[in-house]
């Protein structure tokens, strides 16, 4: 460890373990964790399960992905800090790559010293891995394909740029092939890779004045080949599914929705506050709209000044292309699900935009004199601070699924459909008040003419009501059970909880309409009939109240034994 770069990267690799340790302490959500956990504890590493993990095209092709799943079950079982400290060690190995690749690059960049090569990498490196945007990536079990894939990915750059230092060992070609493909196995937004790689042939390694465009692309044709294979593949799986047709837009609304995406990340590197778990794509509205205007005219100007310096300073046209590469697969141009944009995306991206910030403070530290040096390194490490402050608020918004959601209906414009999961969330967690809470303002935002958000919305206040009854909460079951048969008048069990609740709250008049219902829906429902009997019976209504305690008998003898107790019967007790 005598070499200051190798110090600096142990450093490096330890502050971001330190940083982000606080995931290991997270639960799993049932936002992709528990498909990707059980699935992987159903095959774990036998040789059935590795066959399976490189057949399988569930979601997408990542064989890798699920064999790094299946090795956290075979250590850990389902225990999730195992999981966890698995996706953080990885990001660890990845901001020491990121550092790394950025300490090869400054020395095609510019001839700086050891110590500004040093101050560059460290920079970049620390960045990327205390970033608030990294987080989703990181403490999110499903995420784990995205820094899997980015390991690799960056491992096939740096072999790249070996490489181009010295084309005649062509080991390091071949090792770049080798890490390309690993890269892919584990997820398919690794196409990005080539058109990453002509970005670094534009600067620092200004290959392209020599081979020019023609000679570089030439020489990248079966990764070119791989990732449209690959690309295809995904486009055609994906379809499948239904995921791109899950939010129908038509090609200039998906070009709008792309263009947003580009503006937001950029923005998000810089401000990274109100981020949120989701970001969901909501209704359409149309291109009129200044959150989809103003980001292409933005996308327009950047693009211009790129190309007009494009003699004068290749490195922003070079750290346009690598963004471009790394943002246009995810941006919305091959819409799959309801997301506008993630943080997760942000991953990778933020790496061509951090060499070209980093390298900027490295001339601005040259420029300054001695003692204003020390005021731009105050700045700097304020600024981290301030990095390392909202990263550590960030990671527990991802303890469980109802702070995630609790989250998102926090922090954006969120809907039925985020309100409807927040309370289905909280109320697998037991915490009913909060989720009964939740599911109102889902009812109140209800669209008129959406009938699958209604019978969202139904399932999860039937739900409610059905678990009130269960803890003997009443009246909160009247509430919820009333939600429940307006938006689900075909479901027999919202029905019968709310006939229950009125029934248990003293109005046995009002038990008789939904209790008769429920037992018009589903008859084989012998505690629905019974509790029309005690309805019945406290209406006065003795004779039906003794049919249907019969027909509920005949469903179910045991509960002969309570009807010779219930005080709810006690009136036809006595008319017999």
């Amino acid at each position: 460890m005598k070499h200051p770069l190798t110090k600096l990267l142990v450093g490096l690799g330890v502050v971001t373990l330190l940083v982000h340790w606080g995931a290991v302490g997270n639960e799993f959500t049932y936002w992709d964790d528990w498909g990707y956990v059980e699935l992987a504890n159903q095959h774990r590493l036998t040789w059935a399960g590795i066959k399976w993990a490189f057949t399988s095209t569930y979601i997408y092709y990542q064989p890798l992905t699920w064999l790094s799943h299946g090795l956290d079950c075979v250590l850990w079982g389902v225990m999730p800090a195992g999981h966890h400290a698995q996706s953080v060690v990885w990001h660890a190995l990845n901001a020491v790559l990121v550092a790394g690749l950025a300490w090869q690059l400054s020395k095609w960049a510019a001839p700086w010293s050891e110590t500004e090569r040093l101050y560059f990498a460290g920079w970049v490196g620390i960045v990327f891995a205390v970033h608030p945007l990294q987080v989703e990536a990181v403490a999110w079990i499903a995420g784990r394909k995205t820094v899997l894939a980015a390991f690799f990915t960056l491992l096939a750059a740096m072999a790249y740029v070996r490489w181009a230092n010295a084309e005649h060992e062509r080991r390091w070609w071949w090792a770049m092939l080798g890490a390309y493909g690993l890269a892919l196995l584990s997820k398919p937004m690794a196409v990005s890779l080539p058109v990453a790689l002509v970005a670094l042939d534009i600067f620092p390694l200004r290959r392209v004045e020599v081979r020019g465009w023609f000679g570089i692309i030439r020489e990248k044709w079966l990764l070119l080949l791989l990732a449209g294979i690959v690309g295809v593949a995904t486009i055609i799986g994906q379809a499948e599914v239904g995921a791109l047709t899950a939010v129908p837009l038509g090609p200039v609304e998906r070009g709008l929705v792309a263009a947003r995406s580009l503006y937001f990340y950029l923005w998000k590197m810089l401000f990274p506050v109100w981020l949120s778990p989701f970001y969901p794509l909501g209704e359409w509205n149309n291109y009129r709209q200044a959150e989809f205007v103003l980001p292409v005219v933005i996308c327009f100007l950047i693009g211009g000044v790129a190309i007009a310096l494009w003699r004068r300073a290749p490195q922003v046209a070079a750290t346009g292309v690598g963004y471009l590469a790394f943002v246009l697969p995810v941006s919305g141009l091959f819409q799959a699900g309801g997301q506008a944009v993630a943080d997760r995306f942000a991953y990778l991206p933020i790496v061509p935009v951090l060499l070209l910030c980093g390298g900027g403070l490295v001339v601005l530290r040259r420029q300054l004199a001695e003692k204003y040096r020390g005021v731009l390194g105050i700045v700097l490490g304020a600024h981290l601070l301030w990095l390392v402050a909202r990263t550590q608020q960030q990671i527990p918004v991802w303890h469980d699924s109802a702070r995630m959601w609790q989250e998102v209906c926090d922090q954006i414009s969120a809907s039925t459909t985020e309100y409807g999961y927040a309370a289905a969330a909280l109320t697998r967690e037991k915490r009913y008040d909060e989720a009964l809470i939740y599911a109102e303002q889902a009812y109140q935002l209800l669209p008129a003419t959406a009938a699958d958000s209604r019978e969202q919305v139904g399932k999860i206040f039937r739900d409610l009501a059905a678990t009130f009854v269960e803890v003997r909460r009443f009246p909160e079951c009247v509430l919820a059970g009333f939600r429940a048969t307006e938006l689900l008048p075909g479901d027999a069990v919202g029905h019968a909880a709310l006939g229950l609740g009125l029934l248990k709250v003293g109005k046995p008049r009002e038990a008789v309409a939904p209790l008769e219902r429920a037992v018009e829906l589903r008859g084989n429902l012998p505690a629905a009939r019974y509790n029309l009997a005690c309805a019945y019976a406290g209406t006065g209504r003795l004779e039906d109240a003794a049919r249907v305690l019969a027909e509920a008998v005949a469903l179910e003898p045991g509960l002969a034994g309570l009807a010779e107790r219930d005080p709810a019967l006690a009136r036809l007790r006595e008319g017999k």
